[in-house]
């Protein structure tokens, strides 16, 4: 859990319930029997629960999770989705954060100002989330690399990345060459270059309608959409 993250009387009710429980259910062992026994049914509530702030809360409380770094490193192994309820220091430490944004790169948006501006982790996020290019620093939204990766995730992440990169005509041709639909956010003068869009066209005639209003009309054009369609 994030140390600024609020909490109202419901939740903490909630978390002083579930300790009680857990107390009752260990108060015939020893105390370090019991102790080891509630921390490990802590662990696995986080991990299989769908409550897991409640349990991780608890685990910062009486067992100091913000400090014990081998066992954030396992929950978020187990359920990437406890990032979300880590210390704002486990948001800004890259290994625990790479390993919940390398299966739900769309908790980049809870790692801190630092780690969005890490170019490897936020690669690694854009490339399985099309949510992710959001979250990353104005810098790496204007960075090829990461805006490649998250285009050959999902090709409408270009109507969100850095506006210095729409421009970018050398990047936009690598990306159209691989998914003529990208032709939609290509710029005019790609739009109205016939060499370049000719080939395309023979691959995919359904970008004509993305194209420049002088290349539409050229009969060229006009030919391979029509060869293509029959």
């Amino acid at each position: 859990m994030s140390r600024t993250e609020t909490w109202n009387i419901a939740d903490l009710n909630k978390i002083a319930e579930l300790r009680q429980i857990f107390s009752d259910a260990t108060k015939h062992l020893e105390p370090d029997d019991a102790t080891k026994i509630i921390k490990e049914m802590l662990i696995h509530m986080a991990v299989e629960s769908g409550y897991a702030k409640f349990f991780i809360q608890i685990l910062n409380k009486e067992f100091d999770l913000g400090h014990d770094r081998e066992l954030m490193l396992f929950l978020v192994h187990q359920n990437p989705w406890i990032f979300l309820c880590l210390t704002d220091s486990a948001k800004d430490d890259i290994e625990i954060a790479k390993l919940a944004m390398a299966r739900e790169g769309c908790l980049l948006e809870f790692a801190s100002s630092r780690l969005k501006n890490d170019k490897s982790l936020v690669t690694l996020a854009v490339s399985n989330s099309d949510r992710a290019v959001m979250a990353a620093s104005t810098n790496l939204r204007n960075d090829t690399d990461v805006v490649l990766a998250a285009a050959r995730n999902n090709l409408y992440t270009l109507g969100m990345v850095g506006s210095t990169i729409k421009n970018n005509e050398a990047l936009l041709r690598t990306i159209i060459e691989e998914q003529p639909l990208a032709m939609l956010y290509a710029t005019e003068s790609l739009k109205n270059d016939k060499d370049f869009v000719l080939p395309l066209l023979l691959r995919d005639a359904s970008i004509y309608k993305y194209l420049g209003d002088r290349l539409k009309s050229d009969p060229d054009i006009q030919a391979a959409v029509r060869n293509k369609d029959t």
